[in-house]
């Protein structure tokens, strides 16, 4: 119970409930908050049937602090009630969040761990490519000091071309070492100080092999050179040793290490001693920097031997006692032995340094060897790691899986019934009902019947009874609906076609009338008043007769003979506002059917009016007609105007070809729908295509059945009485069609 006011609290009349609740004022200017600070921002609290609570529903005051339920007791219904008002499913996934949580937590702990170790495992990776690269060119850089003293000191006599030859692998080699680099450059490091120390040395390679070819300088400045990028090859390997990676590989890195300071070290005692050999003389002072080298190195093997793996020992144990490295040994012996006794060692400088390149290729492949054991491991390692992962993933997988499964099954038990009710109303409001109105506003698709989906819930219980009730309201609306858009449709039809048929019959007397007064008429310019006021009263009948096509209203069916393709094209010219820019390009000698000579001739119209509309007017509407393989004859109309975008032209074809029907859901191109429908009523093809003058032209195709070649007779049904209403049948001999002949008059026809 929350802290109780420190004054009486002034409570008005209970006003009028709105939405289950009552509205009333309280005085609280001495209520105290769940924090012990007195609240005088409360100023209305609710009275709700399970308490009063503050307005705001947040439990707090304006000062943003929890405030306590007003009256006692409240506070324990009103926890009752949250629980109470949560889903089920809500209820249910609290159930499962906290050991799915811990299982995540737990889950995600193990699969960083793992992927450490991957990356670990993959940069240990990385550096065993370091080792073996970094070995190879500290070989490389080794011999071509061994040929590059030797060339030096026989004065460029002995040697050269062996030199020349060792320059490229030893570039190569250098190359791989750089790329074998350049993932650590970027992280920086041990490693990427090394690869710009060794960029940076061997910058003065270039100059260095050009001395030692030239015989130009001293043999120590070659000797000193070399060492350099030696040293600068071999430092990687103690860079590797403290990169971050797998424990499993440090000893074998510090193996190689070492391993390289010795090798290193032999390499130096053979380069000085083949120097001083190819020089022709070896002094004291040379035989002890060699012995000083050569003591060195043994000294670095001992300490590879001490940590360096079983196997490892076995392979340098077995190069250090091989033949050649005996023979070496020998001949570095008797080198010695005759600068003791004070006289010239005889051992040529080539064989010499050839006897050094074979104990360091036998010493390199140790170190290869210990790049090959490094990779193995890293390789064994990232695929356990990968492994393990996945199996965390999988298990993690499982788990949610089942717990998820367990509390689906659950759910649905219980709360199945409910959600098929509350998905069938939510389908009703957002799908069906706005379907049904969309139907209404477009009446092609109201014939079809709307989908209703029952509600399948089983059972004799209240649940059950509502969905019964339910599904009566869904078919209902469904029913009622449709009949509407039925009635709706119909009317809308049956007002055009009153509308159509009045119009037709006042134009028609209007033009008997017109007619009239042309024959009597003998002023020639009252003659031309009268005639366009026959073509627009001509033009006004053409709009009625498109309203009764856009009603579905079909023309009468009507028998005669075959209308000239001319004739019929010259009415569609009369019936245009802007007749005197169509120009009639070229028609073939046939007729069209007298059923369909009336609706082509509507068709044109449109078209042509269509055209003229949207050009210019100092332009020219073109209609050229022309056969096709299959018989059918095509009619385009050709503007020149502003054309259409590909979208527009596309909806345009889509409305020829599928002309909505009637209703309230037309657009402003009325022309277009009435077109489609004369166009399918005789299987015509219509369709707009970019203009190569830059406008649209519109592509009539007739089909063979509707086309009869050659001219029609003198007795041929005249175009115009197939036009008129059954009892205003009229020739094109009468005054008024005449007229509107004589206005449509276009330039002559091309045969």
């Amino acid at each position: 119970m929350g802290p109780v006011a420190s004054e009486e609290v002034a409570v008005a009349p209970v006003g009028p409930r709105i939405e289950g609740r009552s509205q009333v004022p309280v005085l609280a200017h001495s209520l105290v908050c769940g924090r012990g600070v007195p609240c005088t921002r409360l100023r209305r609290a609710e009275v709700r049937d399970d308490g009063l609570q503050p307005v705001g529903g947040g439990g707090s005051c304006r000062l943003g602090l929890p405030t306590p339920w007003i009256a006692c007791g409240f506070h324990e219904k009103a926890g009752r009630s949250m629980l109470k008002n949560m889903r089920v499913g809500t209820k249910l996934v609290g159930l499962l969040v906290a050991p799915l949580l811990v299982l995540g937590i737990l889950a995600g702990v193990g699969v960083t761990d793992r992927l450490q170790r991957a990356d670990d495992a993959r940069r240990a990776e990385q550096l065993a490519e370091v080792v073996a690269q970094a070995a190879s060119a500290a070989h490389q850089l080794q011999l071509e000091q061994l040929r590059a003293v030797v060339v030096f000191g026989s004065g460029s006599a002995v040697g050269g071309e062996t030199f020349e030859s060792q320059q490229g692998v030893t570039d190569e080699a250098l190359e791989a070492v750089r790329s074998s680099l350049e993932p650590f450059r970027a992280a920086g490091g041990p490693l990427a100080d090394r690869a710009d120390t060794l960029a940076d040395r061997t910058v003065n390679l270039a100059a260095l092999r050009e001395q030692a070819g030239g015989a130009r300088g001293s043999v120590q400045t070659i000797l000193d050179g070399y060492e350099v990028l030696v040293d600068a090859a071999t430092g990687i390997f103690e860079a590797t040793v403290n990169e971050p990676s797998l424990p499993a590989i440090t000893q074998d890195l510090v193996a190689a290490t070492t391993l390289a300071g010795s090798k290193s070290a032999y390499a130096q005692r053979g380069a000085i001693l083949a120097a001083a050999l190819a020089d022709g003389r070896v002094t004291a002072a040379v035989a002890e920097s060699a012995r000083a080298a050569g003591d060195e190195a043994l000294r670095r093997s001992d300490t590879f031997y001490d940590q360096a793996q079983p196997d490892l020992k076995a392979l340098l144990r077995n190069v250090q006692s091989s033949a050649d490295t005996r023979a070496l040994d020998d001949t570095t012996e008797g080198i010695y032995a005759a600068v003791d006794a004070g006289t010239e060692p005889q051992i040529d400088a080539t064989r010499y340094a050839d006897l050094n390149a074979v104990l360091l290729s036998g010493s390199l492949e140790v170190e290869n060897e210990i790049a090959r054991s490094v990779f193995t491991v890293a390789s064994d390692e990232r695929r356990s790691a990968i492994a393990t992962v996945r199996l965390y993933l999988i298990g993690v997988s499982l788990g949610i899986v089942v717990a998820l499964a367990v509390g689906f099954l659950v759910a649905r038990a219980i709360t199945r019934p409910l959600r098929q009710l509350m998905a069938a109303a939510d389908q009703l409001a957002t799908d069906q009902l706005p379907s049904l109105v969309e139907r209404l506003r477009s009446p092609d698709e109201a014939d079809e019947a709307p989908g209703l989906v029952q509600v399948q819930v089983g059972g004799r219980d209240e649940i059950g009874q509502l969905a019964k009730a339910f599904n009566a309201v869904q078919e209902t609306t469904a029913q009622v609906a449709t009949d509407q858009a039925a009635l709706l449709r119909k009317g809308v039809s049956d007002l055009f076609v009153n509308l159509a048929r009045r119009n037709q019959a006042l134009l028609d007397r209007q033009i008997e009338f017109i007619d009239q007064l042309e024959s009597n008429e003998t002023d020639a310019d009252q003659l031309k008043n009268l005639f366009r006021l026959d073509h627009l009263a001509t033009r006004m009948r053409r709009n009625a007769e498109s309203l009764l096509v856009l009603a579905g209203a079909e023309g009468a069916r009507r028998r005669g003979r075959p209308v000239p393709l001319a004739d019929v094209v010259r009415i569609g010219v009369g019936e245009v506002e802007d007749f005197t820019r169509v120009n009639l390009v070229a028609l073939d000698d046939l007729s069209i059917d007298a059923a369909a000579a009336v609706d082509i001739a509507h068709l044109l119209a449109e078209l042509m009016e269509n055209a003229t509309q949207f050009s210019p007017p100092e332009t020219h509407v073109e209609v050229v007609g022309h056969r096709t393989r299959d018989g059918s004859y095509v009619l385009s109309v050709s503007d020149e105007g502003i054309g259409m975008s590909s979208e527009h032209l596309a909806e345009a074809n889509e409305q020829l070809a599928h002309p909505p029907v009637m209703g309230l859901a037309l657009s402003r191109a009325l022309g277009f729908t009435v077109v489609g429908r004369l166009a399918s009523r005789h299987d015509l093809d219509v369709r707009l295509t970019p203009s190569p003058t830059g406008g649209v032209t519109a592509l009539t195709t007739i089909p063979p059945a509707l086309l009869v070649d050659g001219p029609s007779t003198a007795g041929a049904t005249p175009i115009a009485s197939l036009a008129a209403p059954p009892d205003a049948i009229r020739g094109l001999d009468e005054p008024g069609l005449a007229g509107v002949a004589a206005m449509a008059a276009a330039p002559a026809v091309a045969h």
